[in-house]
């Protein structure tokens, strides 16, 4: 479960990578076949480990997905 280059462990950035392609909580859990609230809770542990406080004027999903694709440019 080591850390890649966005701070986040192996299951975490499986649900990154799934925001990133736009998918919702609902549709994670099906993909990746866990219950809802797990993603829920990988989706928190992900704003806290990218440092994405809630702030009213963002989008914190699209600021996590934008900071996977910036990890993850060949």
């Amino acid at each position: 479960w080591g850390r890649n280059s966005t701070g986040t462990t192996s299951p975490r950035r499986r649900v990154l990578a799934l925001i990133a392609e736009g998918h919702s909580n609902e549709a994670i859990a099906d993909r990746i076949a866990v219950s809802e609230r797990t993603v829920e809770s990988h989706v928190a542990a992900i704003f806290r480990s990218l440092d994405l406080p809630p702030n009213p004027s963002v989008n914190r999903r699209v600021q996590a997905a934008v900071a996977f694709l910036h990890a993850n440019r060949r």
